[in-house]
């Protein structure tokens, strides 16, 4: 069951500060990437993080040509699975700051005639450092036979069009770009290597090379363009590329075309999309410096969450119906007993799909040497633990208008595993779903160590 904004039902936790000494000296950021995690300068929190969308547009309108659906259905998984690959094989992959990986693409058609069209996916992908990059993605379909065109089928057999291109695009990114650039770095990227102009849209005007940062210019001059007309090349283009208005009519996009091709219906963008991404967040306890053995334990928790999102993703039970990525963000709570046991709780926010997240709680409580104890080390030696702590919280779920949606769960031991020890009493954290909570919120249940009657270990 899926839940909305958490909001505290009963008694919120008595957050008393933790009584135990940091053994750092240097500054919370210094501690943090000590640690091998991430400064959120924003929040000013250490953190653990990782995350990636990919987000294309999908072309819709040419959805009705398989051979060329086919070849943007490649293009995308291919994309896929470069940067999934990428975050799954890399062991040692570490994010310094908290941002997602991107991968976001958005496209242009341009009509040279009614069956000769080309497909311009405008690129940009962010994996880590000051700034991300832009590059280009063209196809042109030759829609009446079926075909991809490449720059050699532009024009007529055997016709020798590299220099005459490399002449003209060189002198015309030489007079724009200026002090841009350089005149070798421009001859590079403009040679007679048939490479660097991969990148061609067809135009009524002429033949538009596209060029990435970093082709012909410093990534601060941004892409470049260069147009090559029709006429400058009179006598090397093929007969049938021949420049004639387009007719072509606006396609209807609505969801149920996207689903008709396994894509989501963008209804912001109004736009079929391929959307898949993303992001973990937790909140690293850095108090917990000098408790190694606890730490330990966090860590294999925060580890194991991150892995399961992941698995998630990348699973075949996986789907999203909306442009959002899966998410899981964990913050967390220290409270104490007295000075040597204390209780970390995580508080976890999940969305894997559907309209709204999943709240749940995870508590970890530590005695003096970082050992975690559990309810059984609460009680007394044989105490039925849930004929004593079931009773008092049916009572206080009764007053709240809640109760136990299935009866074993509430006789199940690990229905309250989620505990805290505090001085006034233990405080359980329960499943919303198993307690009819729904929306309302997650439980949480104190019980005074008066009602325990002497059946636990510790007291007020």
């Amino acid at each position: 069951m899926k839940r909305g904004i958490l909001y505290v039902v009963l008694l919120t936790i008595c957050a008393i500060p933790l009584h135990l000494p940091k053994t750092y000296a240097q500054d919370a950021e210094t501690a943090c990437y000590d640690a091998g995690k991430i400064w959120d300068y924003e929040t000013q929190e250490c953190i653990v993080f990782s995350g990636m969308v990919i987000d294309i547009q999908y072309p819709i309108e040419y959805a009705a040509y398989p051979f060329a659906k086919a070849a943007i259905d490649e293009f995308i998984a291919e994309l896929e699975d470069y940067y999934f690959s990428f975050m799954l094989d890399d062991s040692d992959l570490a994010f310094f700051i908290p941002y997602a990986w991107e991968a976001i693409a958005t496209y242009t058609i341009y009509d040279l005639n009614p069956s000769i069209q080309t497909l311009v996916y405008n690129l940009y992908d962010y994996t880590g450092g000051a700034h991300g990059n832009g590059y280009y993605f063209t196809m042109t379909f030759d829609l009446e036979n079926e075909r991809i065109l490449s720059l050699e089928d532009v024009f007529a057999p055997n016709a020798n069009f590299l220099p005459t291109i490399s002449a003209l695009v060189r002198a015309d990114l030489s007079a724009r770009l200026v002090e841009m650039s350089d005149p070798e770095w421009i001859a590079s990227g403009t040679s007679e290597n048939i490479d660097n102009y991969q990148d061609f849209v067809l135009t009524p005007e002429g033949i538009l090379f596209l060029f990435e940062p970093y082709q012909v210019a410093a990534y601060a001059a941004g892409p470049q363009e260069s147009l090559v007309s029709w006429d400058a090349l009179d006598g090397l283009v093929a007969d049938n590329i021949v420049p004639t208005p387009s007719t072509r009519e606006a396609t209807v996009v609505d969801e149920q075309s996207c689903l008709n091709v396994n894509m989501i219906f963008d209804y912001e963008s109004q736009a079929c999309k391929f959307y898949k991404g993303y992001i973990y967040r937790a909140v690293y306890p850095l108090e917990l410096a000098n408790a190694p053995t606890a730490l330990a334990i966090v860590d294999e928790f925060l580890a194991q969450q991150e892995a399961e999102l992941l698995a998630f993703m990348t699973s075949e039970e996986w789907q999203l119906f909306l442009p959002a990525p899966h998410e899981s963000h964990s913050t967390y709570t220290l409270t104490h007993y007295d000075d040597n046991i204390f209780t970390l709780v995580y508080e976890t926010y999940t969305y894997t799909d559907g309209v709204e997240g999943d709240f749940y709680y995870t508590t970890f409580t530590f005695d003096q040497d970082g050992q975690l104890l559990t309810l059984e080390d609460v009680f007394l030696p044989n105490a039925d633990i849930v004929s004593i702590v079931a009773p008092l919280i049916d009572a206080q779920l009764s007053a709240y208008g809640l109760g136990w949606v299935d009866e074993n769960a509430r006789n199940d031991l690990n229905s309250y595993r989620n505990f805290a020890l505090l001085p006034q009493g233990i405080q359980f954290f329960l499943d919303p779903d198993d307690v009819g909570a729904s929306v309302e919120g997650s439980p949480q249940i104190l019980i005074e160590w008066e009602a325990l009657n002497g059946t636990t270990q510790f007291g007020a």
